[in-house]
């Protein structure tokens, strides 16, 4: 797998989970089964810490790998002295 894949494929995993689990619900509750609400926050609200996180790996990965640019710029643009 390409470097920078593995957080596009984990986002879309996650998108069709919740999906999947809303689709189950819904089926679940149209049976006549009653409302999970704590299954429900519980699910949703670990989905969500989960694209956090990966947000924040990316975000941060981002903003080293543009530090490493700069600084390597910064080098090149010195000029010897004399």
């Amino acid at each position: 797998m390409k470097s920078g894949q593995y957080s596009k494929w984990l986002v879309a995993l996650i998108i069709f989970l919740n999906v999947a689990f809303a689709a189950g619900v819904m089926v679940m509750m149209a049976c006549g089964a009653t409302e999970p609400k704590a299954l429900i926050a519980a699910w949703f609200g670990w989905t969500t810490v989960e694209l956090g996180a990966t947000t924040y790996i990316k975000k941060k990965k981002i903003e080293a790998d543009c530090k490493k640019i700069q600084s390597a710029g910064k080098d090149s643009d010195e000029k010897p002295e004399d």
